[in-house]
């Protein structure tokens, strides 16, 4: 089985904006052929070889890619068009890693995967992806393998396929709650849910934000488009205990409902990686809002600054939910 992460039309990715920074070091990876051609656009490549994976040849890109235009473009792809590029290029801003049997499409870390509406020009596909992966799986090309259980793919794709009846609902502690049945069958959604809406109302009630209205149209859509993504490509949900994750994204939802307060209701955030960017910066807009923190009294305000700080600390997702739900 080969997962791929996102439903057709809801992620798109440009790296124009970005002037190639994935270009300016580390290696262009390539086939026999490709190396060839490669050899025959830029001969001098040849003095960077640094030997071979999995019976590809890795050259440096120093100081960066010889193909880089001034303005961030590929000048293969300009001359001889997408197809010609690496296939490790093609496949950019994903990569595949093997899970046992089944492979699964992650995404790089790049910062301009976003999520975009239904209905709008995108420049990525589930087809282009998938030919690019199973060109990868041909190869024997994978950066990583997934130490996850078995079953776990089959899960991650039932969660893809259940979210498309969430994109409208406004109310991602919905989403949350289908995940968390799909993860523990014995839990109806309805069960799940009133977990779920119990750690909320602990965290809501530790920030001093009972009153906050947490169905944000596009913070709820952006999220559930960008789900699937994280739970496969975010170094720290990607460990955690399956059960644990639809957790761990109900506190960034409220994070990010927190920091788009007295927003524009349809201005979206963007990138995948700047929710996770945004997490902090929804506490510390806490502090800017008038959201009754300011009428707390002291100990609460330092206990505030104290969460803004272990935000920005690794692992801060598997922290989050109260000690009483973490057991």
């Amino acid at each position: 089985m080969l997962f791929i992460p996102f439903l057709d039309g809801l992620i798109d990715f440009d790296c124009g904006p970005c002037g190639g920074r994935c270009c300016q070091g580390g290696y262009i990876v390539a086939s026999d052929q490709e190396r060839a051609f490669l050899l025959q656009e830029h001969p001098a490549i040849r003095f960077f070889w640094a030997g071979e994976q999995h019976t590809l040849f890795r050259y440096k890109k120093y100081p960066g890619c010889w193909f880089l235009t001034g303005d961030g473009g590929c000048e293969i792809q300009r001359k001889h068009g997408y197809p010609s590029k690496p296939f490790v290029c093609r496949l950019h801003p994903f990569y595949v890693a093997r899970c046992g049997d089944d492979h699964v499409v992650v995404p790089s870390g790049c910062d301009k995967i976003r999520a975009i509406r239904r209905g709008m020009a995108t420049r990525v596909s589930p087809e282009s992806v998938r030919a690019n992966a199973e060109e990868s799986i041909e190869r024997g090309f994978f950066l990583e393998d997934l130490d996850w259980p078995s079953g776990r793919v089959d899960l991650e794709q039932t969660i893809l396929d259940s979210s498309l009846r969430f994109l409208d609902d406004h109310d991602y502690i919905g989403f949350a709650a289908a995940q968390q049945a799909a993860t523990e069958p014995v839990k109806s959604p309805g069960q799940a849910r009133e977990e779920l809406e119990d750690v909320r109302r602990a965290w809501m009630t530790t920030l001093g934000v009972e009153d906050l209205d947490t169905r944000h149209p596009a913070v709820s859509y952006e999220l559930v488009a960008l789900t699937s993504i994280l739970r496969v490509g975010h170094r720290g949900l990607r460990p955690l205990d399956p059960s644990r994750i639809p957790v761990a994204l109900l506190a960034l939802h409220l994070y990010m409902v927190l920091y788009s307060q007295g927003r524009d209701v349809d201005r979206r955030l963007a990138t995948y990686q700047s929710v996770l960017d945004d997490v902090p910066l929804g506490l510390a807009y806490l502090g800017r809002a008038a959201l009754k923190l300011t009428d707390l009294p002291l100990e609460n305000r330092l206990e505030h600054l104290r969460l803004v700080r272990k935000m920005h600390e690794p692992g801060f997702l598997q922290k989050m939910a109260p000690t009483e739900v973490r057991k």
